[in-house]
C-alpha cells in the first residue's frame, strides 16, 4: 500500500533499506512489484541493498519525473550495488535506476537493465547523485538511455553498452552534472 503523506511518496517495495545501518544482501533473488511509486529495491537515509545473480522485473509508474518509480532507487544517502543482474522494467516514468540526492551512490557491474515505458531511463542520475556501472548493458525503447541531470549529479560508463531505440539521445547531460567515459 502506498502511503501518499511522506515525501516522497512512497510506494510498495519489495526490498527496502532505511536508515543508516540498515542493509540488505541478496544472491540469486527474483524481485517484482506493480503500482504507483513502487521500487523492487530501495536504499534510503543511509540504507544499503546489495544484490548479486537478481532477477527484477517491475511494472510501477510514476506521476513525476523529480518522483520516478524505478526497479532499484537509491535517495536521500543510500546506497545500491547491483552485480550480475537483469532488470526489466514496464511504465510511465519507470526508470531501471534511479540515484538521486547527494551522498547517493549506485554501483552496478555485469548488469543488464532494459526499460519500455514513456518518460523511462535506463538510469536517471540527479540532485547530486552518483552512479558507477562496468560491464553492463543499459538500454531505454522510449526515451533516453542514461539521463544526468543537476548540480553534484554524475555517471562513469566503463565497459558498458548504452542504447536506445527511441526519438531521443541516448546519453543526456544537462547543464552542471557530469559524464564520464
Amino acid at each position: 500500500m502506498q502511503d501518499l503523506t511522506t515525501t516522497p511518496v512512497t510506494g510498495s517495495h519489495a526490498l527496502i533499506a532505511t536508515g543508516s545501518g540498515s542493509r540488505i544482501d541478496g544472491t540469486n533473488v527474483t524481485l517484482g512489484t506493480s503500482g504507483l511509486f513502487a521500487s523492487a529495491a530501495r536504499a534510503e537515509n543511509g540504507g544499503v541493498v546489495a544484490l548479486t545473480g537478481a532477477t527484477i522485473n517491475t511494472s510501477s509508474n510514476s506521476q513525476a519525473d523529480s518522483d520516478p518509480s524505478s526497479a532499484t532507487r537509491v535517495l536521500s544517502g543510500g546506497s545500491l550495488h547491483l552485480t550480475n543482474s537483469t532488470v526489466d522494467t514496464t511504465g510511465q516514468r519507470g526508470n531501471g535506476l534511479s540515484v538521486q540526492d547527494a551522498g547517493s551512490a549506485a554501483t552496478v557491474s555485469g548488469t543488464a537493465i532494459s526499460v519500455s515505458g514513456t518518460r523511462a531511463n535506463a538510469a536517471f542520475v540527479f540532485d547530486g547523485g552518483q552512479a558507477s556501472f562496468s560491464n553492463s548493458s543499459l538500454f531505454s525503447a522510449n526515451s533516453t538511455a542514461v539521463n544526468v541531470q543537476g548540480a553534484g549529479s554524475s555517471i562513469d560508463l566503463t565497459d558498458s553498452n548504452v542504447s536506445s531505440s527511441g526519438a531521443i539521445d541516448m546519453v543526456f547531460v544537462s547543464e552542471m552534472a557530469e559524464r564520464r567515459r
